[in-house]
């Protein structure tokens, strides 16, 4: 009698690992795209409204392992403009209001440079004060459908 109970927890056993592999075994995850990025913050300190247009860059990476699609970029404020920067290819500049009839592909593995631009003067000469301005990256990411990056610091005169 032990043995016939042995020899049915052995069958069952390898029985198990039969469909375990005939099913695939562990689960994989879905081919998609994946959105990094090396920062989701920069503070431009103080901004002066004599030096006009203070610059900053975000570096973004696709590390899915398949073509992710940039839907759109937008910005909170027209004061803040953003392009997209793939391969030495320069997108439109964009800012408050986004345009849906443009689109980038950004291939698995490779990575693009989001150029931000904020100008000191768009509020006038009494605009100053701390600042914080949001930069929005739309794609088709399995991660972050919507990438939300910030600048903040303040502008002097």
């Amino acid at each position: 009698m032990k043995n016939f109970i042995f020899i049915i927890i052995i069958i069952l056993f390898a029985g198990g690992f039969v469909v375990y592999k005939i099913s695939g075994g562990e689960k994989t995850q879905t081919a998609q795209p994946y959105i990094e990025v090396d920062k989701y913050s920069v503070n431009l300190g103080k901004v002066s409204m004599a030096d006009g247009v203070a610059k900053t860059t975000f570096n973004l990476k696709n590390s899915g392992s398949q073509e992710m699609e940039i839907k759109s970029l937008q910005t909170s404020c027209m004061c803040t403009t953003v392009k997209l920067i793939i391969d030495g290819n320069e997108s439109p500049i964009f800012g408050m209001h986004a345009n849906p009839a443009w689109k980038a592909n950004l291939a698995a593995g490779a990575s693009a440079v989001l150029e931000v631009m904020f100008d000191p003067n768009a509020h006038g000469p009494n605009g100053t004060g701390s600042f914080e301005r949001l930069i929005l990256v739309g794609s088709n990411a399995g991660n972050e459908k919507e990438l939300q990056l910030r600048i903040i610091g303040t502008v002097v005169k």
